[in-house]
Parts: C-alpha cells; sequence; structure tokens
C-alpha cells in the first residue's frame, strides 16, 4: 500500500507556531476528518467524488479519468461503484460544475469566456446553455437577479 511520509529533525515538533491560518487549520481539519470518516467507512464514494471536484477544480475540466486518478481507482471502477450507491459520474460532474459555475458567477471579475474555459466547455455559448439547464437562467440572468450584471 502506497504511504506517504514527512521526515523532520524531533527537536522542530517542540517549537511554536509563528501564526495561526485559520483557512489552513480548516483545510487540514477537513482533509483528517475525510480521511478518518473513509477508514471509519461512513463516507460513500459520491462524497469522495464531490469532495475531489470541490477540491480540485480542474477535475472538472479533465473528467473521468482524471477523477478516477485522483481517487487512486481505475475509471470503470469508479463507475461502477457510483452507480452501485445510485449516481452516474457524468450527474455529479454536472452538479459540482453548476456550483462552480454559481460561485465563480458571484464574482463579477470573471468573465463567463474563463468561467467556460475553467469548466471545460467548448466555448461561452456551450456554458450558457449548460447553466440555463441546470438553472433555468442565463448566466448573465443569474448575475443579474445578485445584482452583478456588469454595469
Amino acid at each position: 500500500e502506497a504511504a506517504d511520509a514527512l521526515v523532520m529533525d524531533r527537536r522542530w515538533l517542540d517549537m511554536p507556531l509563528n501564526e495561526f491560518v485559520p483557512e489552513a487549520h480548516s483545510q487540514a481539519r477537513q482533509m483528517i476528518e475525510r480521511r478518518l470518516s473513509r477508514e471509519v467507512g461512513e463516507r460513500r464514494l459520491v462524497d469522495e467524488v464531490r469532495w475531489a471536484l470541490e477540491r480540485r477544480p480542474e477535475l472538472l475540466r479533465d473528467g473521468l479519468e482524471a477523477t478516477a486518478a485522483a481517487l487512486t481507482l481505475h475509471p470503470r471502477t469508479l463507475q461502477r461503484r457510483l452507480q452501485a450507491e445510485g449516481f452516474k459520474y457524468v450527474d455529479v460532474q454536472s452538479q459540482a460544475k453548476c456550483q462552480r459555475a454559481q460561485t465563480m458567477l458571484k464574482r463579477r471579475a470573471i468573465s463567463m469566456e474563463s468561467i467556460s474555459v475553467e469548466l471545460g466547455f467548448s466555448d461561452r455559448r456551450a456554458f450558457t446553455f449548460a447553466f440555463k439547464r441546470w438553472t433555468g437562467l442565463s448566466p448573465s440572468a443569474y448575475r443579474d437577479q445578485l445584482g452583478l450584471s456588469a454595469r
């Protein structure tokens, strides 16, 4: 079984931390909780996939093979196990893309083209079509609804 290790001089463990970084603390805690719950068997694979897609947005663009590799699974194994839980990868990925798009659309400085590229769409029209299918609104209408459209 693969393992990771960090090797350091024992005296470093007794050194005080220079500063507290809340974001780093939160991320470390989430990683530990994820690892522990996976070992105890409490988490479903679909939760692992959602977590990976949220933490590594490039997986939204790169697709099934990259997501499977990130979870150290064969793509077919990932599909089979998701199906056993009642899910399809494409649906989980679409939900994650929708959530990521909504988050990005809240920042007016991010262009529709940039969002399209980051989420792996061939062009802005394809992104607009998908977003409308997910939410019933075009990306521009979604921004207008939030009061964030370009002025």
